[in-house]
């Protein structure tokens, strides 16, 4: 960079401050800043040999060393914007639109408002910008203090420690341009700034601003202003009355320390935290996490994540797709417009939740889910989620669950675990197929049920019930139910009705028995086919199929099929192939090429 500070560092300006209502009034303790102050004046007054140059009409610092120390002071009440930058071994300090005097071991730079000091030998920066509303930016890794005195001042550091002494005023410190993600807490404590800095944010600077990245700034006790900037920012304004900015990203505000009630509206009124503090909780924050009071947490028009924490919460959504998680506690969770979805993935116990009713949550928590809500999400528990006659997402996620999605168009989704999806209620006939296709459901419902349920459930109705390539449990329910199992070791119960259990689409040879033993299928497949089925069909190949001492209906298909009845009036019927028939007790009717003990 040339020396009189041409080029891109030189017209690098501060981003605007937020807005937001008056800020606190605190003077810094003199003992805080008797020794910078003191430095300051001494530099400024000490009858440096300033260097003859033109003259901006207002007068900015004295730039100067002391020690190893490089001394930028200006006692008076212009304004000050001041940034410095290396250029080779020098460093260039501007003050713009001011007359800038360079003190010892400084000279004049190229135009009044900026002075050359070499880095050789220095070991920190000092900065005292006295009365007025200045700002600095600082691009010169050395340690560096900085204090405001009066007025709206607004800091940003250097990679190197910085410490910040805000003075009378509302003060700002700025990581707008660090380049990794920052730790800001207004304490006074030095752990600021990025991981390993050092920063001193001191208590009082009124409002911080964050990197691009994903930061975590904390509050005082006082009226602060915290403004996340870009990244996904985690934000705790403290007690107090404060504005907080999430900016762009998802940013998280978070009341979880927080004993007493909290309310947060979200938007730009004073009417968020604790009874009367008055916090602004802007728009662009996307997620709000309430503490282990009785909190109300409502969304504006964005999508929201609304974490109630512990206690008694009421969560209103948004007018877009949100996410609602009560937490322990006797929770209201009300949707509103757009689709959402009340939480309970970070439950370990079971689990019952019922879009539209009361007595959901774990038990005895009773948890109500108003009927605006459209999605249900499990925990780690073994769960029982129920939806209403909308279209609703229910997810079981771990845990051996039981889905329920009512009427309407929905997508069922097991996640771990042996999970179930049940139409028991249904009196119309139900058609559900584990594969993922959005056919489901009665005539025209669309249910989409995901290949990761394993076991499903029929109403009353005539039902056709077919499983996966997985291990499933097909429960036909009332009815006359038709159960197809596919590959794995299937489990088929028919219930009241006459049910059938078809390997219809077989092409491999298969034997079964309906005799509740596992040793159904093809070779080593392991089916159960237990007494509450009255009816098999074979598939393709020469199958060997055994009924039960009811009536059974036994279709062979296609191949040399082996049919045998036992008790009752069998009807045993070969199809394709050179099939034997064996009716056994009863009246048997019988259609094959070889039978025996077939009355018709």
């Amino acid at each position: 960079m040339p020396p009189d500070g041409c080029g891109r560092h030189a017209q690098r300006a501060h981003p605007p401050r937020s807005g937001g209502p008056p800020m606190r009034t605190t003077v810094s303790p003199t003992v805080r800043r008797l020794a910078i102050i003191a430095a300051a004046t001494t530099t400024a007054g000490a009858g440096l040999a300033l260097a003859a140059q033109p003259s901006y009409a207002a007068s900015g610092p004295v730039v100067g060393v002391n020690g190893t120390g490089l001394i930028v002071a200006n006692a008076t009440s212009d304004g000050d914007n001041i940034q410095t930058y290396l250029d080779g071994s020098n460093i260039i300090v501007i003050d713009f639109g001011k007359t800038v005097a360079p003190g010892t071991g400084c000279s004049a730079g190229t135009t009044a408002d900026r002075v050359i000091c070499p880095i050789a030998g220095l070991t920190r920066i000092q900065f005292s910008t006295g009365a007025g509303d200045d700002s600095v930016l600082n691009n010169v890794a050395l340690p560096s203090t900085y204090d405001g005195g009066t007025g709206d001042d607004t800091f940003s550091g250097s990679p190197a420690i910085d410490t910040f002494v805000g003075g009378s005023g509302s003060d700002r410190v700025s990581y707008f341009y660090a380049t990794a993600s920052v730790h800001v807490t207004i304490d006074g404590v030095a752990d600021d700034g990025m991981a390993g800095e050092g920063d001193q944010v001191g208590t009082d600077i009124e409002e911080v601003l964050g990197s691009p990245q994903d930061d975590v700034l904390v509050g005082s006790s006082g009226a602060d202003v915290l403004d996340g900037g870009n990244g996904d920012d985690l934000i705790d304004a403290g007690l107090g009355a404060d504005v907080i900015n999430g900016s762009n990203g998802t940013d998280t505000v978070t009341y979880a320390d927080r004993t007493n009630a909290v309310t947060v509206v979200i938007g730009n009124t004073g009417v968020s935290g604790e009874a009367g503090e008055g916090d602004v909780v802007n728009s662009l924050n996307e997620r709000i996490i309430g503490g282990s009071g009785n909190d109300t947490l409502t969304g504006a028009s964005g999508p929201m994540v609304l974490n109630g924490g512990a206690g008694n919460d009421t969560l209103n959504g948004s007018s877009a797709d949100d996410l609602l998680q009560g937490g322990p506690g006797a929770d209201i969770h009300n949707g509103g417009a757009g689709t959402d979805c009340v939480t309970y993935a970070e439950r370990t116990a079971p689990v019952t939740a019922t879009i539209g009713g009361g007595a959901s949550g774990e038990a005895g928590e009773d948890d109500t889910i108003d009927g605006a809500v459209e999605c249900l999400i499990g925990g780690k528990g073994s769960d029982k989620l129920t939806g209403n006659s909308n279209a609703n997402t229910l997810q079981g996620r771990d845990g051996n669950d039981l889905l329920d999605g009512g009427l309407g168009a929905d997508v069922l989704v097991g996640g771990n675990g042996s999970d179930k999806v049940t139409y028991v209620g249904r009196t119309a006939s139900v058609v559900a197929n584990l594969d993922g296709a959005a056919n489901d459901g009665e005539a025209g419902e669309g249910d989409q049920i995901a290949g990761n349920v394993e076991n499903l459930v029929g109403g009353s109705g005539a039902d056709t019930l077919t499983g996966s390539a997985v291990k499933n449990v097909l429960n036909g329910g009332a009815g006359d139910d038709l159960l197809n199992g596919m590959a794995g070791a299937d489990q088929f119960f028919g219930g009241p009705g006459v049910d059938t259990v078809s390997y219809g689409g077989r092409n491999a040879a298969i034997t079964v028995t309906i005799n509740a033993v596992a040793d159904d299928g093809a070779a080593g497949e392991g089916d159960k086919v237990t007494l509450s089925v009255e009816n098999l069909v074979g598939g393709t190949a020469g199958d060997t199929l055994t009924g039960s001492n009811t009536a059974n209906r036994i279709q062979g298909g296609g191949g040399g099929d082996t049919l045998t009845g036992l008790g009752r009036g069998d009807n045993l019927l070969g199809g394709a192939g050179n099939d034997t028939a064996a009716g056994g007790a009863g009246t048997d009717t019988c259609v094959a090429e070889h039978k025996t003990s077939c009355e018709a």
